[in-house]
């Protein structure tokens, strides 16, 4: 990490001077993150240590990042106050993203049966609703942090925001994927990338990283009972 004082950063959303030496730290940790993971299926064995990498790492510079630059939390758009007013000035948003973009790939995996397992496939096995529930409540927090308060934050300070919610939500999208049939991939990471397009949308809006993980996580579980409505529906 690059040395600074916090009087080298303006980190305000709407003003920000970021030294270009934070643009290829940020590209840096970027690699760090998700470079490993395509050597997988390659190498198998590097599976654990590459996903242990991408769990974490991210995160650890993330928080290391901000004590080191002594950023206020609010930099990171972890916000206490003003949620109300950002939920209803996104709710359109909000409900666009729990709700049209949920259904429209379940009513499309239909005609593409294997797309339900597929996708169900991805979510990791557990005994119990309660546990898949509190897995999706940390992971969908952990993905926020990482793809909006750190990358796309960062990326939107030097090209802007709509090429660093593309960018990083082709990133997020990418992340996302597994082995399949090319249609149904196809139509996984489409919907993917567009929940990320709207997460972003809603984070660049707000500078409010803890509405956008309401969306996604609430886009998650209804996704995930959508998924099962359907799986017994096609069965």
């Amino acid at each position: 990490m690059t040395p600074s004082n916090a009087s080298d950063i303006d980190v305000s959303h709407r003003n920000v001077r970021a030294p270009r030496s934070l643009f290829y730290e940020t590209i840096l940790v970027l690699l760090i993150t998700f470079v490993p993971l395509l050597f997988v299926p390659l190498v198998p064995a590097l599976s654990g240590l590459a996903t242990l990498i991408a769990l974490v790492f991210p995160i650890a510079y993330l928080f290391a990042e901000k004590w080191a630059r002594h950023r206020p939390w609010k930099d990171l758009g972890i916000k206490r106050h003003g949620f109300y007013a950002d939920f209803r000035a996104n709710w359109r948003l909000f409900l666009l993203v729990v709700i049209v973009l949920q259904v429209i790939p379940v009513a499309l995996f239909f005609a593409l049966p294997e797309g339900v397992s597929h996708v169900l496939g991805r979510i990791p096995a557990v005994n119990t609703l309660t546990v898949a529930i509190a897995l999706i409540i940390v992971l969908a927090l952990r993905e926020e942090l990482v793809f909006r308060s750190l990358f796309q934050e960062r990326f939107s300070w030097f090209i802007g925001n709509v090429p660093a919610i593309v960018f990083v939500s082709l990133i997020f999208a990418l992340s996302h994927l597994t082995i399949g049939a090319l249609l149904v991939l196809a139509v996984d990471l489409l919907f993917v990338f567009l929940d990320s397009v709207v997460y972003g949308l809603i984070f660049a809006r707000s500078h409010n990283v803890l509405l956008a993980w309401l969306a996604h996580l609430s886009a998650d579980i209804v996704g995930l009972a959508l998924l099962l409505v359907a799986s017994f529906a096609i069965t």
